[in-house]
């Protein structure tokens, strides 16, 4: 059966209708070896893993600053160095405007009509890329060569400068988005993070620099032991509740989410702890000397590893405990913790740390406050999440 080839993606622009075109790499690009004669100085040198101008290099001598290239806008720059991403190296597309690269890079400069968003994203696509530079590079230790033949002798392909402008209109405007949905989730982790520091006592003192309005007096200083209550109840069969786990980044979620459908243990999970709803746990084991406190809002009931000690609240307001347990007490926490490498919290050691808690109604007041600061970067990162899921449909999807 004679094999159909492809002309058209997965996914267009309605106006669109014409197949696209298979062409060469010649057509689109030749090699440039410009010397730069001197003019350009370190100020306009182009960092190519970053595509960023990084002037803080220092040169020598003016003649040094001959040996780089001439990297002007639409100029594509070929890394060599290999990742679990980028498996033959890659090229990448100035679009930050003209400068000098190191005589390390081959760049390649257009020699047709192009638009510059478009090729950006096609050139730097694992999937539409792969195959040809598996064919045009050699392996050299942690790098790849680019035999520039080979290249230009591969065919890539297009649509007109019609789509092109379309597509590469379209995918920037994803990628604003991402870098404003990215600056408004670090402004709230930075609102949350003033806020932190102001509304719990510095250390030495006993009372926060930010208080609730009506409120006076000391904290007053408990022991973890005095406010948790320890649950000890345990799986007897196998997948009995939805297998949880306990990250650093995410909070408690789903194993098989966090794992990618993965099953990390082998061994089965009864004997599991049972953690319900609005219980906590952490991780007792730390390889970076940080122990994070996080709260089951996952499921109603689920299951953790016996490495996660499980408590709920007593007497205190869970929202509060659950910022209480993670800002303010880390240096008790590291004096408590015991190992070499791998670095251990027993439960009995956490329950000895002390902290400082205000009266109950005031802890209510700002477990809440800090409670909607969460859901807001709950809600920019879910954003986030999904726009850039998304962009990465539509870079899969919008080329061939």
């Amino acid at each position: 059966m004679k094999k159909v080839t492809k002309t058209t993606p997965s996914v267009r622009f309605n106006r669109f209708t014409v197949p696209w075109k298979l062409r060469k790499f010649s057509e689109l690009y030749r090699k440039s070896s410009e010397k730069n004669d001197g003019s350009i100085g370190m100020d306009k040198n182009i960092t190519v893993a970053t595509m960023q101008y990084k002037d803080d290099v220092k040169v020598s001598t003016q003649e040094y600053l001959k040996t780089y290239y001439t990297f002007n806008v639409g100029d594509i720059a070929f890394e060599g160095h290999h990742s679990k991403e980028f498996k033959f190296g890659r090229f990448v597309e100035n679009d930050i405007g003209d400068g000098i690269v190191s005589h390390i890079f081959m760049v390649f400069r257009p020699v047709c009509n192009y638009d510059i968003c478009f090729w950006k994203y096609a050139i730097n696509n694992e999937r539409v890329m792969q195959k040809i530079l598996s064919r045009s590079t050699k392996a050299s230790t942690m790098m790849h060569d680019l035999v520039t033949n080979d290249f230009l002798n591969e065919s890539i392909f297009v649509p007109c400068i019609e789509e092109q402008k379309d597509i590469g209109f379209y995918l920037r405007n994803i990628e604003k988005l991402i870098t404003l949905y990215k600056q408004k989730l670090e402004q709230q982790k930075k609102i949350k993070k003033y806020f932190l520091q102001n509304m719990f006592p510095a250390k030495g003192e006993k009372v926060p620099k930010i208080r609730m309005k009506g409120f006076i007096g000391d904290w007053k200083e408990q022991k973890i032991n005095n406010v948790i209550e320890v649950y000890t109840k345990k799986t007897t069969i196998e997948d009995q509740y939805p297998v949880l786990t306990s990250s650093q980044q995410k909070g408690i979620i789903l194993q098989n989410k966090y794992f990618s459908g993965e099953w990390v243990s082998k061994n089965g999970n009864v004997g599991y702890f049972i953690i319900p709803r609005g219980y906590f746990a952490y991780r007792s084991r730390s390889d970076n000397d940080v122990f994070v406190f996080n709260r089951n809002d996952a499921v109603d009931i689920g299951i953790i590893s016996y490495f996660y000690p499980v408590f709920k609240p007593k007497g205190v307001d869970s929202n509060f405990l659950l910022e209480r347990l993670n800002y303010g007490i880390e240096k008790q926490i590291m004096l408590n913790s015991e190992g070499t490498g791998q670095h251990v919290l027993s439960l009995k050691k956490f329950k000895n740390i002390s902290a400082l808690f205000p009266s109950y109604e005031e802890q209510k007041l700002i477990g809440c406050y800090f409670q909607r600061i969460e859901k807001i970067i709950e809600l920019y990162q879910y954003k986030l999440d999904e726009i850039c899921t998304l962009k990465k449909y539509m870079i899969q999807n919008m080329f061939i």
